[in-house]
This record gives C-alpha cells, sequence and structure tokens, in this order.
C-alpha cells in the first residue's frame, strides 16, 4: 500500500474510533436522561396523588411513609 493511502486508511481508522466513542458517550448520557425521565415521572405521579388526597388522608400517607418496617 502507497504512504498516501496508508495515511488516508489511519485517518480513517482514527475518526471512526473517535466517532465509535461519541456513541458511546451518547447512548449513557440518553440512559442516564432516561432513568431521570422515569425517576420524575413517578415523584410527579406522587405528588399529584397526595394533591388530591384531603387533610387526614394526606397527613396519614405522611405516617405511613415514615414508618420503616
Amino acid at each position: 500500500m502507497c504512504e498516501d493511502c496508508k495515511s488516508i486508511a489511519d485517518e480513517y481508522a482514527e475518526l471512526l474510533a473517535m466517532r465509535t466513542r461519541a456513541l458511546i458517550a451518547a447512548q449513557e448520557k440518553v440512559e442516564e436522561l432516561t432513568h431521570q425521565l422515569e425517576t420524575a415521572k413517578r415523584q410527579s405521579a406522587d405528588w399529584e396523588r397526595h394533591a388530591k388526597l384531603g387533610m387526614p388522608e394526606l397527613i396519614l400517607a405522611w405516617l405511613d411513609s415514615q414508618v420503616k418496617p
């Protein structure tokens, strides 16, 4: 293989490796953000449920949450 071809092949391999690392990092970030979104949705549902409760039910729910089995 000529030197120019080898240089181009090496550069392509380096660019491909950089792209692969960037895609892996992006996928990890997507997974992290998806987990955070699911957590936020659960918390939102809990807050909505508590907001719809009356005061006595809210106090009972809070007391129940403080009891650790």
